[in-house]
């Protein structure tokens, strides 16, 4: 029974860390995005592409 508590502990540390890799890349991307491309027609482009690259990286990971 102990062990099994630890080692969903250890999956949901996982998780959580993955979780803040992802949020933290999507927001790496926007701010560049924002930074590089001034119309904002690319932002918000590139902005749901990087939103669709945090789903697929929470769908593989998590």
């Amino acid at each position: 029974m102990n062990s099994e508590i630890k080692e969903a502990l250890v999956q949901l540390v996982v998780r959580i860390i993955y979780a803040v890799a992802a949020l933290m890349l999507f927001f790496i991307v926007y701010g560049i995005t924002e930074y590089v491309f001034q119309p904002p027609e690319l932002v918000e482009s590139t902005v749901l592409m990087s939103a669709a690259v945090l789903i697929a990286v929470k769908v593989l990971f998590l």
